[in-house]
């Protein structure tokens, strides 16, 4: 299945209890994520490693942005049994 999210938690938090892929788009992504379940795999798109980096965070504030400069398209695949 796959499905688009606006942050990567919300990607995260969306996976089964044994978790899943999550595909993220090139670009930087500031902020901090949370994971509690086991399986849970996430992969930037991009061609190069360096397209796509996750940096811990605390928002906007740090990085000059607006309160929606953190948002993103991620994608979720995983096999749902519902």
């Amino acid at each position: 299945m796959t499905a688009s999210y606006h942050s990567v938690q919300e990607a995260i938090d969306a996976l089964p209890a044994k978790g899943g892929d999550i595909e993220i788009a090139p670009s930087i992504y500031r902020g901090k994520v949370r994971i509690s379940k086991s399986g849970v795999h996430i992969k930037g798109t991009g061609k190069k490693p360096d397209d796509t980096l996750m940096v811990y965070g605390d928002g906007p504030i740090n990085v000059g942005g607006t309160a929606r400069s953190n948002e993103l398209s991620a994608r979720t695949i995983a096999e749902r049994s519902w």
